[in-house]
């Protein structure tokens, strides 16, 4: 992809230089532009250097802004845009995410492909050149990198419509790209000696297998990470000093005068999930930039009860809902008052702009049809008091919802919410509703297996995501007494209304836009 093997070049010429610029990668401490593959390659312990720059890869595939503020790789971003987590409001960030107007020619797509071709271009190097220069190397190191080589073809798998799964070959289909990604998984995990890199894969393998609708497989994989560690976080790790910092952060809380990303409604109570200072436990200190989660054991229960769903266990799937509130109580949560972000406005579909909630006395709707929720939106702006904020994980479901769902279509409806709101700003939402990206112009340019006119060239939005009015993913209105319901809220009436349930949406579709239907 956009000929990993030139690319590859620049990670070898370029890449370890510009890692030495953060704390996670300093091999010599030197500035040297030049360096080339062999004098690497002699670098004491090379596999350590590797590897740590591996995590510095993922941090750059999730969504950073580098040493020179350059935005690598945004894929939480395309996400929080191409869904219906947040409102793209005023920012820099790319317009056409939000209209899904998903074109071979955005810079932002050709920079997810980039950094993923990246991701495994150079894991893929680890294992064949690094491996060998170094003595030292370990069945665990050989792992780490079979997991992150994995990964890539994963995230591709799930966010593109096809890609090659290697250097300049062919496309291939989504679910050839989760069958590369078994193997690689499945090989790692047999050389895995150490927990937290075992924990890792067994996530990916559950999450794999569920994609390709292997309930079996899933479960049973889910369900070994559930019994280890009820804990487990792995992280893409931010540096705010020296870089890559958190683009979701950026776009979130270290917010511009211009900058107003802003979570719909009933999301109000999960932001923001990014801050500085929000992960006291990171090796960066207290002031770093926030964590991103890459793998969680809370994705496991989510797997398991979907999975009980399906094959019509819904007694078993509450328990295991419940199972996760009592994990994602245990998370951790940060004090925030927040001071920046308040709630501008908001423009609802005849036009008007109205007041978006902003207090704790709103209450919010899912859709039209459902009821109305209080505890969802927090207090913002100057006089705001502080509030717990989740930074790894948040819900509002309660045991209560849970134990209402007594019919296979509302706990699925739930399940995907709880799936929503987990995994908010981590990258995952637009492929839960099925959206796929476009192979881009560049690759169509370096790659001689793909022509002008080629399917992986357009993009994919499942025709039960509505598209035909403005942005209606996104739309809410307040109530006030004007036709339609869309105006300035009356005192006391602090009412806000989704116009479209998606997690009801896949429900209603389940067949196409579930993995086990």
């Amino acid at each position: 992809m956009k000929n990993g093997v030139l690319r590859l070049g620049i990670l070898l010429l370029g890449v370890t230089l510009l890692w030495s610029g953060c704390d996670m990668f300093d091999p010599t401490n030197t500035s040297n532009p030049d360096i080339r593959q062999d004098q690497y390659l002699q670098f004491e312990n090379p596999m350590q250097q590797w590897l740590s720059g591996m995590e510095r890869q993922v941090a750059l595939v999730y969504g950073a802004a580098n040493l020179d503020n350059e935005r690598e790789g945004p894929l939480t971003i395309y996400h929080a845009l191409a869904s219906d987590n947040y409102v793209n409001t005023e920012t820099f960030f790319n317009q056409n995410f939000d209209n899904l107007a998903l074109s071979p020619q955005d810079d932002d797509i050709d920079d997810i492909l980039f950094a993923l071709s990246d991701l495994r271009e150079a894991a893929q190097f680890g294992q064949n050149e690094v491996a060998a220069a170094d003595e030292d190397t370990s069945p665990n190191d050989l792992a780490e990198l079979q997991l992150y080589e994995g990964l890539a073809s994963l995230l591709l798998g799930e966010n593109f419509v096809a890609a090659p799964p290697d250097s300049a070959a062919a496309p291939v289909a989504p679910e050839q790209l989760y069958q590369n990604a078994l193997d690689l998984f499945e090989s790692a995990l047999g050389q895995a000696s150490e927990a937290q890199t075992e924990y890792a894969l067994r996530l990916f393998l559950a999450r794999t297998h569920r994609n390709l609708g292997n309930e079996t497989a899933a479960r049973e994989q889910a369900q070994a990470v559930i019994d280890a560690d009820r804990d487990f976080v792995r992280y893409a790790r931010y540096d705010n000093a020296a870089g890559p910092t958190n683009l979701m952060q950026n776009a979130l809380f270290d917010r511009g005068s211009f900058d107003d990303l802003q979570p719909l409604p009933r999301l109000d109570f999960l932001d923001p999930k990014f801050y500085q200072g929000a992960f006291p436990n990171t090796v960066q200190g207290d002031d770093a930039d926030a964590d991103i989660a890459i793998a969680k054991a809370e994705e496991a229960f989510l797997i398991k009860a979907e999975v009980q769903i399906a094959q019509g266990d819904l007694p078993g799937a509450r328990q295991t809902m419940k199972d996760l509130l009592d994990i994602i109580e245990e998370r951790k949560t940060s004090s925030l008052s927040d001071e920046i972000e308040q709630r501008r406005f908001s423009v609802n579909p005849q036009g008007v702009a109205s007041a978006r909630p902003d207090s704790t006395n709103w209450r919010v709707a899912a859709s039209p049809e459902d009821t109305l929720r209080a505890g969802l939106v927090r207090d913002r702006g100057a006089n705001a008091i502080p509030f717990p904020v989740p930074v790894i994980s948040g819900t509002s479901v309660t045991d209560d919802i849970i134990d209402d769902q007594t019919a296979e279509d509302g706990a699925l409806e739930l399940l995907y919410l709880m799936r929503q709101e987990v995994f908010i700003g981590e990258g995952r939402r637009a492929a839960d509703l099925g959206i796929r990206l476009p192979l881009t112009r560049n690759e169509r340019t370096l790659n001689p297996n793909i022509d002008a006119g080629d399917d992986v060239l357009e993009g994919f939005v499942p025709a039960y995501i509505p598209t035909s009015s403005g942005i209606p993913l996104l739309d809410f209105c307040v109530v006030g007494g004007e036709a339609g319901g869309c105006a300035y809220p009356r005192p006391n009436d602090a009412e806000a209304v989704i116009l479209v349930n998606m997690n009801e949406v896949l429900v209603e579709n389940k067949s196409e836009a579930l993995p086990f239907y």
